[in-house]
């Protein structure tokens, strides 16, 4: 507008219309209202200082926050490494566990299928006095010794657990901990408020020294456009002064208008009573019609100048509440990494608790370990005995049948034995009785007592001492218990 370049002569002879005084009067008078525009720069000035503080403010929250968290970043990674550590220690004592437990089940099924084939074999009632009731090989079995050993197992893995479950519970604190250390460091959500949205950046950047820039030429071009209305209604008071009449206007229009604005324009070194009151300079024809081409040409810019004025102070004050936004950001900002640090300064106190939770885990699991093996190895030897113990029964039942037919052996060759004695009995009886036929009546009585004496007999009789009693068992049976020894002594052979 002030530095609109000054119309031809001739052009403004041939198509300019030299304005009257009622519209001299006019442009005056919205030229004097337009300079009410002085308190949007004053507004810009004052947006500009305090932004320049915030400005301040910017840069040393922006450093401080970052160097702390930055130090607090690396801490956290320490405290998860920490507890990755303890995680791992959970983890693989609760493996091993649950191998050494897949162990200790698979003893406990082996050892139980054993006693449950003791519980289903019955004792032969031979073996037994006739007045005790039906027994199983089960009955023959210490069943205290088994539920000792399960209630030493059972001690062994409640204790397992109890360590377990203190560690867990030291973890499930130190990760509540850590969470709530995280959830300090959060960066709030946004806001779809058209303000906090736009101050966010991508990269971390802060936005404030750009937005402060932007304040600063805002400001520069509503203070040029303000000097542009100022060096306008100078021009109006000119044009007034060079015309017929237009003195009496200018005070007119000096009384009916008031002048809340001076004292702001003093402010700025523009006096309007003086530029009022200022003495016309001495003006040729050309030179005054030129003054009204560029005067009629900026009045009808005067609107769009203010106009613009507005817009700019607009944009300044949404400008000033992203950066207030963005300073409050990083305000808050600073108040959670101070909430972090406290937390943080507990977290650090309670490590070599934590450490030492899994220290007491692994040696209480340790110890727990050996205990288990040793009790993997004892219910092994059980189920060994237990099923040794149905194997000789097995064999038991083989060894009286083979007693049995041992003594029937004996007494066979004792039958035989005992028909061949008795021929011969028979035989040398009658040998006897021939020859005392034959030669009795020749040799004297006294001369052998034994002549006339009967062949000896002989008899078989079983020691008193050595009783053998021989169950009488079923062959049925023995030929099982065969099959059952036949089948343990069967090669292995592996699948194809």
């Amino acid at each position: 507008m002030a530095n609109s370049p000054p119309a031809s002569p001739t052009s403004s002879q041939g198509s300019f219309t030299e304005p009257d005084l009622s519209q001299l009067v006019e442009y005056l008078l919205a030229s004097k209202r337009s300079l009410s525009s002085i308190s949007l720069v004053w507004r810009a000035r004052e947006i500009v200082e305090t932004g320049r503080g915030v400005l301040e403010a910017n840069a040393a929250l922006c450093a401080k926050n970052t160097f702390v968290r930055q130090q607090v970043d690396r801490q956290v990674a320490a405290l998860e490494a920490i507890r990755h550590g303890a995680s791992i220690v959970d983890e693989e004592g609760h493996d091993e566990f649950q191998l050494t437990v897949q162990s200790l089940d698979k003893a406990s099924d082996r050892l139980k299928r054993t006693l449950d084939s003791l519980r289903t074999t019955p004792v032969e009632a031979s073996f037994r006095p006739s007045t005790e009731p039906p027994k199983t090989l089960f009955d023959f079995v210490d069943d205290a010794s088994i539920n000792e050993l399960e209630n030493s197992v059972k001690t062994s893995m409640d204790r397992f657990e109890t360590a377990r479950s203190m560690l867990v519970d030291t973890c499930e604190d130190f990760e509540k901990d850590l969470q709530r250390l995280h959830e300090s460091l959060q960066e709030p959500p946004e806001e779809d408020d058209g303000v906090i949205g736009r101050v966010r950046t991508a990269d971390g950047i802060s936005p404030v020294p750009g937005l402060f820039y932007a304040l600063e030429n805002h400001a520069t071009e509503a203070a040029t456009h303000l000097e542009g209305l100022v060096k306008h209604y100078d021009l109006c008071v000119t044009a007034l002064k060079h015309t017929e009449g237009g003195g009496e206007a200018i005070s007119r229009a000096t009384d009916d208008e008031q002048d809340p604005q001076a004292s702001a324009l003093a402010g700025l070194g523009v006096d309007l009573g003086k530029l009022d009151s200022a003495p016309s300079q001495p003006m040729s024809e050309e030179e005054r019609t030129n003054m009204l081409a560029v005067l009629v040409k900026d009045a009808v810019e005067v609107e769009d100048v203010v106009s613009e004025i507005k817009d700019r102070i607009a944009e300044m004050e949404d400008q000033l509440l992203e950066i207030s936004a963005f300073i409050q950001t990083l305000s808050d900002k600073s108040t959670s990494l101070r909430n972090a640090l406290v937390i943080l300064k507990q977290l650090t106190l309670d490590i070599p608790h934590y450490i030492a939770a899994c220290s007491d885990f692994q040696a209480a699991w340790e110890e727990e370990k050996a205990v288990l093996s040793g009790k993997v190895d004892e219910l092994e030897e059980l189920r060994s005995f237990c099923s040794s113990f149905g194997d000789a029964y097995d064999d038991l039942l083989l060894e009286v049948h083979r007693r049995k037919v041992v003594r029937q052996e004996m007494e066979k060759v004792i039958s035989n034995a005992m028909t061949q004695v008795e021929k011969l009995y028979q035989a040398d009886f009658e040998a006897r009785e021939v020859f005392r036929s034959a030669q009795g009546e020749y040799i004297p009585a006294d001369l052998w007592a034994g002549l006339v004496n009967a062949p000896a007999r002989y008899q078989v009789t079983q020691e008193e001492a050595d009783v053998d009693e021989i169950p009488q068992i079923k062959k049925s049976v023995f030929e099982k218990a065969s099959q059952r020894q036949k089948d343990r002594t069967k090669p292995f052979k592996r699948p194809a």
